[in-house]
């Protein structure tokens, strides 16, 4: 059964994640384009280098921005630099009836992949946490309004490292996945938001499995009726309640060895309009 979506907006607009203050001291005024004297400054200008600045901050500060800075994860910074243009042009080009994909890896390579029905527009950035996710698409916006909004986030959330199971934790991740909901609304008629997909045994190291079932059901919760609607692709790969998979069904104990059945199990081209002939948008690299 199709779940009308709302007219009026579900999701809160959330403003950045990030302290304004901590924003100014870790960037200054040149990665977050700030005026200064002698040089022009464009609104667009200002407001691209913005959203890459948190974007960048995001990707170098553990839980949310508090604690102290760790090193840079370069591939992921370099994979950010280059997507961004990329998810931009790609919501460029959205027209009626496009399905919009946003999250981490499990949306770049799920936005690779198309679906049957209508355009499939790759907004996917791989290692990216819910709050990456969220000011990445911040400074955005699709050419029009799409057919479907999907979400795809929770994975890199769950790093032991980050104490997913504190209640700081959960909150945050709630705020940051509302605000991600929050442009899909403004960008999509109607939005989907898939469970947190379980994990490999050897991914249980660094990741947090107990946090899989959690967080699976703050994504439920923001998701109520009339607003979007929850799905569970990874059901049938789910090793019980443990939040670990079945022993041989994830290639490398995080991602999938098949996208366009996870895809299918999101029930998409149910709620989209068919598009007979239409081709997947497939920006972007994933690593």
């Amino acid at each position: 059964m199709t779940i009308p979506f709302a007219a009026a907006k579900p999701f809160p607009q959330a403003p950045s994640v990030f302290p304004s203050r901590l924003r100014r001291q870790v960037f200054g005024p040149l990665v977050l384009g700030q005026h200064r004297p002698g040089r022009s400054s464009g609104r667009g200008t200002r407001r691209h280098r913005l959203g890459l600045g948190l974007l960048l901050l995001a990707l170098t500060l553990p839980g949310g921005g508090a604690g102290l800075v760790r090193k840079p994860d370069r591939p992921a910074l370099d994979h950010a630099l280059a997507r961004r243009p990329a998810i931009a042009a790609a919501l460029a080009g959205v027209v009626p009836g496009a399905v919009l994909i946003a999250g981490n890896s499990h949306a770049e390579l799920a936005g690779r992949v198309g679906l049957p029905c209508a355009p499939l527009v790759n907004a996917g950035l791989a290692g990216a946490r819910a709050r990456e996710v969220a000011d990445g698409l911040a400074g955005q916006r699709a050419a029009t309004r799409g057919r479907l909004g999907v979400l795809l986030i929770g994975t890199n959330d769950l790093l032991r490292i980050a104490r997913p199971l504190s209640a700081q934790a959960r909150a945050r991740f709630a705020a940051e996945a509302a605000a991600s909901l929050a442009w899909l609304s403004q960008n999509a008629e109607r939005v989907v938001v898939a469970a947190v997909p379980p994990l490999g045994k050897a991914a249980a190291f660094r990741r947090d499995p107990a946090a899989v079932a959690v967080y699976s059901d703050i994504l439920r919760g923001l998701c109520r009726p009339g607003t979007c609607r929850f799905a569970d692709p990874f059901a049938d790969l789910r090793d019980g309640d443990s939040g670990l998979a079945k022993p041989g069904s994830l290639p490398d104990a995080i991602h999938l060895a098949d996208y366009a059945a996870m895809l299918d199990g999101l029930d998409l081209c149910r709620e989209a309009q068919p598009l007979p002939g239409s081709a997947a948008s497939a920006s972007g690299v994933s690593r």
